[in-house]
This record gives C-alpha cells, structure tokens and sequence, in this order.
C-alpha cells in the first residue's frame, strides 16, 4: 500500500501511501496519463491529490508485469505546458514495456532459483532419510538371512523336504529385498554425493569373464553369451567394484529381455577421435543383445530412474527401473559415460566408456 519512488532526476519524491498523487492513478487503471493544461484542476477532475511540486505538464505511462501494474514511469515538467506530444507518450510507452518486461524477467529468475534452492534442499532430505532409512532396514535383513542360512544349513537331514524348501523361499526373496535396498541405497548416496571411490589397478578380461559366469542362471534356454576380449588390454586404474556393478546391471538388462539370440560383450581401447568421450585413452566395453529392443520414446528414458519401456515390460519383466540410471550414475563419477542404442524387436548396445586411468582423469578435472 505504498508507493516508493527509488530511480528519479529532478525533484525527490518521498514514500507516499497508494492513492495519493497521480502515480496512483495509473496504477488504478493501467492506462497512460498525458496532462499538458491545468495540471492541478486536472488531480481534482480525476481525484488524485497534488504531490509535491506542481507540475504544468505531466506524462506517466504504467510499467506492466504481464497484466498487473507494478509501477509507473513519469516525466514532467514544472516551466511549460504543451510540454508533450504523442511521440513522448509513445517513447515513454516502449521504454517501461522494455522495463516491465525486464522486471518481469528478474522476478521469474528469482523465483525459479528460490524453487530450485527449495527442490535441492527437498532432494537433500529425501536421500538423506533414503540412506538412513535402507541402512536400518538392511540390518535386521542381514540378520534374517544369517539365521535363515543357518537354519537351512542345520536342517539338512532334520527337517522334511517343504519346510526345506520354505526355507530357500524366505533365504531368496530376503536376498531379493537386500538388492532392492542396496539399489535405493545407491541412488541415495549418489544423489547425496556420499558415493566414494576406491582407486585401484585390476585387469579388465577376468573382471568381464565373472561378471559373464555371474549371470548364465538368468539366461533363458538358448541363449549364449560371447566373449570378445582382446588379449593384451591394459590394467585400468579405476574403483573395480563400481565397473562390476555397471557390468552385473548390463548383463543381467540383457538377459531379462533376450528371449533368444545371444549376448556379446566386446571390448576395445578407444582413441579420443572413435567418438570416445575426453581427451584421453578410454576402454569401451559394449553389451549386444538379440532381445526385445525399444523405440525411440522408451530409448529416451531408458535412463530415467524408475522408468521401463512401458507398462507392460514392468508387468511382465518386473524390477524397479534403477539398474540403468545408476550404472549411467557411476560411469560419470569414474569420469566415463554409458549410451544406448536400441531398435525395436531387433535388440539393443550399452556402450561403456571409461577412462583407462579414471583417478588422473578426476584430478584434471579438478584443476
């Protein structure tokens, strides 16, 4: 309910309260003011009172956020009358459009940078309570399975066949839930920049080879897997644990939508100029399916976190959508990358790319 008048030239205003001043006026009808004659019968005409000086010339045209008013620029002129003319009005008419539209501008960039402080600091919470709470749960479910093994262990001979079997059934869908709960716990960690990585030099071939053996129970009858691992690669200096955790994801993807066909797993040192990303020498590693495939809209958020394909490969396939968005999560911290493409029933490429040296690469990047 004030009316503040921080930019002026001339005569300084005071803060005066709306409705006072012809300023108000403006502000009322968001319509421009040219007085060039009897000024002051002219604040009695249209109920405005006198402010200040008096003027024998006035111009004030209202600055404009979208629809709303949130000012007016003025001119006047206290020694003449007929000081303005249309061509004023029309210069004064553009000036506070630009200005309002700059207003405009600065008020929608601190508001999306309040809702964005606002939707990190959310985020924050969300994936501190994520971590908090997968770490408590993860506890009692080590618990579970520990006394489940030994239970299942020691019953062997003791107990009759089905409650045997129970058993396994509650030892594997406890172990089920621990990867649900290390994944969420992953995506915290990452999201909260907690993920740590722990430099180390190991060959890429075996590392590939176990991750290979790992999965063959996931594949369904038929399918093969081929290995082409050049002889001679060099070690990589990088957090080993992460690249099995990218591979382990890959495979496993490629194995739940091959129905038949085969999965190929090449490897190769690329050259910054093979379309490698970085200036550096990196390993690429590319997992080739015969599976099912995608089209371009589901190729598009295949690295979305909690996304499939679609409704009906969650029904059928099931899993919870995480495994590609933290395999793409933990390429970038180890200074690679992972891209897909994908051709709808013909299958579908995971490329990897990681540097060969992935602590160097962080240091570079830091400086």
């Amino acid at each position: 309910d004030l009316i503040h008048f921080p930019y002026q030239v001339g005569e300084n205003f005071i803060t005066i309260d709306y409705g006072e001043g012809l300023a108000s006026k403006i502000i009322e009808t968001g319509e421009p003011l040219l007085l060039n004659r009897d000024v002051a019968g002219s604040h009695e005409r249209i109920g405005a009172s006198p402010v200040g000086i008096q003027a024998l010339s006035y111009l004030g045209v209202p600055i404009k956020s979208g629809r709303e008013t949130i000012g007016v620029l003025s001119i006047q002129s206290t020694k003449e009358e007929d000081y303005f003319d249309q061509n004023a009005l029309r210069l004064l008419t553009t000036i506070a459009a630009n200005a309002g539209a700059a207003i405009n501008t600065a008020r929608l960039y601190r508001e999306a940078r309040e809702a964005e402080r606002l939707a990190e600091k959310a985020n924050q919470a969300k994936s501190t309570f994520l971590a908090a709470m997968s770490h408590e749960l993860r506890t009692p479910l080590n618990a579970i399975i520990g006394f489940t093994r030994i239970v299942r262990r020691k019953g062997e001979g003791a107990l009759p066949a089905r409650q045997l079997d129970n058993l396994e059934k509650v030892l594997g869908s406890s172990e089920h839930l621990l990867g649900l709960i290390n994944t969420v716990l992953d995506i915290a960690k990452i999201e909260a920049g907690r993920m740590d990585v722990n430099y180390g030099r190991f060959p890429i071939g075996p590392l590939i080879e176990t991750c290979a053996t790992t999965t063959q129970p996931l594949l369904r009858p038929g399918v093969k897997v081929a290995l082409n691992i050049p002889p001679g690669l060099p070690y990589l200096n990088s957090d080993q644990d992460k690249v099995r955790q990218i591979l382990l994801n890959l495979l496993s993807n490629a194995a739940k939508f091959t129905h038949e066909g085969r999965i190929t797993v090449r490897a190769a040192v690329a050259a910054p100029d093979d379309g490698a990303p970085g200036a550096a020498p990196t390993l690429t590693i590319e997992v080739i399916d015969t599976g099912i495939g995608m089209n371009e809209e589901q190729l598009g958020r295949v690295f979305e976190e909690f996304q499939q394909a679609d409704s009906s490969t969650t029904r059928e396939y099931g899993g919870t959508g995480l495994g590609l968005p933290i395999s793409k999560h933990l390429a970038g911290l180890l200074g690679g990358d992972l891209v897909a493409e994908s051709q709808e029933s013909r299958g579908s490429t995971f490329r990897l790319w990681l540097p060969l040296d992935a602590e160097a690469t962080r240091v570079a990047a830091e400086n």
